[in-house]
């Protein structure tokens, strides 16, 4: 049976868990984007800041395309987006307790190595979801919780660190993979079709 709007209504849960997802994904980015480099430029230089963000970038690139190809191989969806956040906590944790060079080396390089696999995983996500008729229309909804959580936490870090310093962004992007993770289990608990990329017929 479905609803007017053609997905079945007992997919609901497993749609708002996907949507609130894509929310806290957006809780990642401090760590991994706009708010890493201007902060070690400060603390360790602009040398070493930018060697970090370079080696990130690199590594991000070389995985884009098999990070798709091993996500389409491996059966548990969820437990790519538990790893992979899990690797964003830790990077995000080293950038906050030290300021030494291979520090920021090696969280940008978790970081980089990690990012990747996120969005081959959600997409894949979806598609078990909603299947290919709903895909497109679904996928437009999962960027709109994504933009409203960055907006979300862009207004959370901002006062983090206004109040507790810069190393608040950091610790602040590790502790929001706990609200992240949460969704995850419930997309494993109501959606039978995240062992596969193929999607299941939408009854």
């Amino acid at each position: 049976m479905v609803n007017a709007s053609g997905i079945d209504p007992s997919k609901k849960g497993s749609i708002r868990a996907l949507e609130a997802t894509n929310f806290f994904l957006a809780t990642c980015r401090p760590a991994s984007g706009r708010f890493s480099r201007p902060t070690w430029r400060e603390r360790v230089g602009s040398r070493a800041s930018r060697d970090g963000v370079d080696h990130r970038g690199i590594i991000t690139v070389v995985l884009q395309a098999p990070a798709g190809a091993i996500v389409d191989q491996l059966r548990s969806k969820r437990l790519i987006l538990i790893l992979a956040s899990a690797v964003l906590a830790v990077g995000a944790v080293l950038l906050s307790i030290t300021a030494a060079p291979w520090a920021v080396y090696t969280s940008e390089v978790l970081i980089g190595g990690a990012g990747p696999f996120l969005g081959p995983t959600l997409a894949a996500v979806t598609m078990g979801i909603v299947g290919v008729t709903f895909f497109d229309r679904q996928f437009g909804k999962n960027q709109s919780f994504n933009s409203a959580g960055n907006v979300a936490c862009a207004l959370l870090i901002a006062g983090m660190s206004h109040f507790f310093g810069n190393r608040a962004i950091f610790i602040t992007a590790a502790v929001l993979t706990i609200p992240r993770c949460s969704q995850f289990e419930r997309l494993r608990a109501r959606t039978s079709t995240m062992t596969s990329l193929v999607a299941e017929p939408v009854r």
